[in-house]
């Protein structure tokens, strides 16, 4: 293999380091490849006018190769939000919403060591959180912030933004301060009598400096809007200039980036935070980066965990959409379940589409299969059938009922019962084509999807069960039945009463009575005298005592 050969490989198709260059090879005897590969990758070397602590520039290797990675990934981004916004209806949207924000809170989690489960993240995003754990709070600040700037004209990435995303992250209305005045321990000032020292974060002293060069490029590059946002995720979190929270302001930065790149606010809904809290090799690359300062090894990580998250994401709003247009049933009226069962009785002798041999003539010349001469004219009694057409997904309503041919054997009392002048009171004539007409027009009443609704979200059947979970996790003193009733019964505004409980749960009065007045002491209900009888409300989320 030549020395091209050596560099193509390992830039182009694996951008691999040089310690992983020494794995793959399984000798610590690489320098010749090493330096041709280096040599390669100068050629397409593009530099950046912001440091690494030891003031070393960034740059990033812009073969042709890794050029058209980026520009794909940008294109699967682009299809990605896209599908997004082809979204039109609101529980469609609000459940993409939640989708995509449960990946994005999932890693905040992470890195801010909230150690949120998964049904209290997904209690959050439903709307029926009620915790008071005070290590949530990040996470819960994270999540309006995500609100705001998602429905937001974008903002340019500049320190004016990092000063509102930080003042969000904290929940003050106004900052005392910004950049950090101190060190987080020892280790800057240690590492300043270091030769080549791995910096964990920047020296206080620092921090001016390198954030100025860094912001006054993102506000002004003509970089692509991946590489701009995956540098400013890493960026920020290699520096770390606050105090808290600078993975939630890197991840906030990096989506403010390509938001204002594309002019798309909904951009904010990418989740970079994935990126930083990724336990594949995220770190290992960083600190390469940090040392070379390299950004291409962070920008093809990003790619490559956050593509197949994409991809993941796409096939979940797909489901979605295609929910939306799977009806649970169809009701049956009374007139329409007794035609289906007079179908379903004759059934077996229902004709052949295909067999014109015993179908009445007028049926033939009408459908133009024969002529008026070779019409038979002797026909068998012929009483209508239905054929029930599939509902229409688009309208939600069902198509009209086609008549359809079928003989019938009518006995004599039912012959005699349709003579004129002769009643019978022995057999029930068959039923008209004009009254089934009448029947197979009328829309029938299409079930209402098994939802709740709790502070002006719905929650799906799904939802709801993982709602009874979250309760009896967070609140030991409830029992299953009261979790269940109240899961389904948490309508912000409604009044509930104590024979609802009875016949929800199928239980004694008594116990019913119990279970409102223990959900009531709980906080989850506000107890209320109405005339000579109690009823419960739900108390508003963020106001259970």
């Amino acid at each position: 293999m030549s020395e091209k050969d050596w560099a193509t490989l390992y830039t182009d198709e694996q951008y691999l380091s040089k310690a992983e260059l020494q794995t793959v090879m399984r000798t610590s005897l690489i320098d010749g490849y090493w330096n041709d590969i280096l040599a390669y990758r100068k050629k397409h070397e593009t530099e950046f006018p912001f440091f690494t602590i030891p003031n070393k520039p960034f740059h990033l290797t812009a073969t042709d190769a890794i050029s058209a990675r980026i520009e794909a990934a940008e294109l699967r981004i682009t299809r990605f939000l896209n599908l997004y916004k082809s979204l039109r209806d609101p529980h469609e949207i609000e459940l993409a919403r939640r989708a995509i924000y449960l990946e994005s809170l999932r890693a905040i989690s992470i890195l801010e060591g909230a150690a949120m489960s998964e049904l209290s993240l997904k209690a959050l995003l439903n709307g029926t959180y009620g915790e008071s754990n005070p290590l949530h709070a990040p996470v819960i600040a994270y999540r309006k912030a995500l609100d705001f700037y998602s429905d937001k004209v974008v903002a340019a990435p500049t320190e004016d933004f990092l000063a509102d995303a930080d003042a969000r992250l904290l929940g003050v209305e106004e900052l005392t301060k910004f950049y950090r005045v101190r060190d987080f321990d020892a280790y800057a000032v240690r590492a300043k009598f270091m030769y080549n020292p791995d910096y964990t974060y920047a020296p206080s002293d620092a921090i001016e400096n390198l954030m100025q060069s860094f912001m006054d490029w993102l506000g002004k590059s003509d970089s692509s809007h991946f590489v701009k946002a995956v540098a400013a995720m890493y960026y920020l979190d290699y520096v770390k200039p606050f105090d808290d929270h600078n993975a939630s302001l890197a991840a906030l930065l990096a989506k403010d980036a390509y938001a204002s790149s594309e002019q798309e606010d909904e951009a904010f809904l990418l989740p970079f935070e994935a990126i930083l809290a990724s336990s594949d090799g995220y770190k290992t690359l960083a600190l390469e980066t940090s040392r070379t300062g390299d950004l291409t090894y962070v920008v093809i990580h990003a790619i490559e965990v956050f593509m197949p998250l994409l991809d993941a994401l796409s096939e979940e709003i797909n489901s979605i959409r295609v929910a939306t247009y799977v009806p649970e049933y169809t009701a049956l009226s009374g007139d329409e379940k007794a035609l289906a069962d007079l179908q379903n009785a004759k059934r077996s002798q229902q004709l052949s589409l295909f067999d014109t041999s015993t179908i009445p003539g007028p049926i033939l010349l009408q459908a133009g299969l024969v002529t008026a001469a070779s019409a038979p004219m002797a026909v068998p009694p012929m009483a209508p059938s239905v054929v029930v057409a599939p509902n229409n997904p688009a309208t939600g309503t069902a198509a009209p009922v086609l008549p359809v041919p079928q003989p019938v054997s009518q006995p004599p009392a039912a012959v005699a019962a349709a003579a004129p002048g002769v009643q019978s009171d022995k057999a029930p004539a068959a039923p008209t084509l004009k009254k089934i007409r009448e029947v197979s027009l009328a829309s029938p009443t299409l079930s209402e999807p098994k939802t709740i609704a709790y502070e002006g979200s719905t929650l799906s059947d799904k939802e709801v069960r993982e709602y009874v979970l979250y309760l009896l996790e967070t609140n030991p003193n409830l029992n299953k039945n009261q979790a269940a009733f109240l899961a389904s019964h948490c309508t912000s505004g409604r009044y509930y009463t104590i024979q609802q409980f009875k016949q929800t749960i199928k239980c004694a009065y008594e116990t019913a009575r119990t279970s409102m007045d223990k959900l009531a002491a709980e906080g989850y209900y506000e107890k209320l005298q109405v005339k000579n009888k109690f009823v419960y409300s739900p108390v508003p989320k963020g106001e259970k005592k």
